[in-house]
């Protein structure tokens, strides 16, 4: 979880993360060097080659949340981080029980001072065991990773969906672990209020004025630190050195130095701003997958014919890559999930869909203590991800019709209620 000093220069949009890996590698995705993002803070750069840049953000988001006290906008703290109503609990009594309601209230009087109901005109997105989690807040939350730069319309909907999607497991998150062991105390907060101090105190600002800038509560600020207290335990239980161990040894390849050479065909819609651009893609990459498995045309054939990105004029050929660097993650993250020679389905990224094959290998040879630090931060990723998978099985999630999302327990994208 390391210095969330470190984590608050990551606000960058997980588009730009992926386009400029560095000043020579403009054209990570087949995106034409025009259409570059300026280039990004060093730190920001650092992070994306750690984890695969789209989830530089998101790990921030999820994970080293209480640095960005207001930055998800007024309001995120109801959706956030407010203890599901309704949800079902482990009977609890005596001091400890108590303490621990106490806390939980603190938590409720936090988002109700934040909360965004008295809003009207502000849509629900979804609802999570009866919390709900507004359009404004996801519009707030997206903003605040693309630090106001412009992202294309048929990417719109990627991102909106991925951020409803993180702020939906951080709400199950929260609400889990005010219900585990014993209540954060008030000496607690106020040591992580020091830390937060000290670290805006570097970049000579206040929490006066963070807050104030951000149009945020101290009750909101309370909720913030609660859950970084509550989940810096939940880590130092859970991220042993064991733990780390097991993790690179499964995940070796993402971290020995291990490089793929790819080959990948993207599709992009004709018309960005037609709201089925996704559904036909995801059709059209199947049709063209199945084209090359059945031996109609090679993956080569099929990218000079069908791909819109400049490789194509080289049969797709994308070059070398590794895990967490210069594709963005949803890219690599299925590069290094397939054999030589084998065709991924169809992969979702902000710059269109892609099928991906595997050309060659050169395996890594680095070894656990040369890249413990590298593993830490996916690592603790994971413990965050396998947790709110574990929740979400339990809960009730609606979503409300035109707001896109992700159908739950795919990563196929749909604006439907469900």
């Amino acid at each position: 979880h390391g210095s969330t000093r470190r984590w608050l220069a990551c606000l960058v949009s997980p588009a730009e993360a992926a386009q400029q890996q560095s000043r020579d590698r403009p054209m990570a995705l087949d995106v034409p060097a025009s259409r570059c993002w300026r280039r990004w803070p060093p730190a920001a750069a650092c992070t994306a080659r750690r984890l695969g840049a789209a989830r530089a953000y998101w790990i921030v988001l999820c994970v080293a949340a209480p640095l960005l006290i207001g930055a998800l906008g007024p309001g995120t703290a109801q959706a956030v981080d407010q203890p599901a109503r309704g949800a079902s609990k482990p009977a609890r009594s005596g001091p400890r029980a108590a303490a621990l309601e106490a806390d939980a209230g603190k938590a409720s009087d936090a988002a109700d001072a934040a909360s965004p109901a008295a809003n009207p005109a502000d849509p629900v997105a979804a609802t999570v065991n009866g919390v709900t989690i507004r359009v404004g807040e996801v519009d707030a939350a997206l903003g605040a990773a693309l630090g106001g730069r412009p992202v294309p319309d048929s990417t719109k909907a990627l991102l909106r969906a991925e951020t409803l999607a993180q702020l939906i497991d951080r709400q199950l998150v929260f609400a889990s672990l005010l219900t585990e062991g014993p209540a954060v105390t008030d000496n607690e907060v106020a040591a992580a209020r020091a830390q937060l101090q000290t670290q805006l105190a570097a970049r000579k600002l206040t929490i006066e004025k963070l807050l104030a800038d951000q149009h945020q509560t101290e009750a909101a600020l309370r909720q913030q630190l609660v859950w970084q207290v509550l989940w810096e335990r939940y880590v130092k239980r859970h991220l042993t050195a064991d733990m780390l161990e097991r993790f690179f040894q499964s995940h070796r390849a993402e971290f020995d130095g291990t490089k793929l050479h790819v080959a990948h065909i993207v599709l992009r819609p004709d018309h960005p701003a037609a709201a089925d651009n996704a559904e036909k893609l995801l059709r059209r990459a199947q049709q063209i997958r199945t084209e090359i498995v059945d031996q109609k045309l090679t993956f080569a054939e099929a990218a000079k014919k069908y791909s819109a990105g400049p490789s194509r004029h080289s049969g797709g050929d994308a070059g070398w890559i590794e895990r967490h660097a210069p594709m963005v993650d949803a890219f690599s993250r299925a590069a290094f999930a397939l054999d030589v020679g084998q065709i991924s389905p169809s992969v979702q990224t902000p710059f269109g869909v892609h099928l991906i094959t595997v050309l060659e290998t050169a395996p890594g040879k680095k070894a656990f203590g040369e890249v413990r630090d590298a593993v830490v931060q996916p690592a603790t990723l994971q413990l965050f991800s396998e947790l709110a998978e574990r929740l979400r099985q339990d809960a009730k999630i609606e979503f409300t019709a035109g707001v896109p999302h992700f159908k739950p327990g795919t990563r196929e994208l749909t604006a439907e209620s469900e």
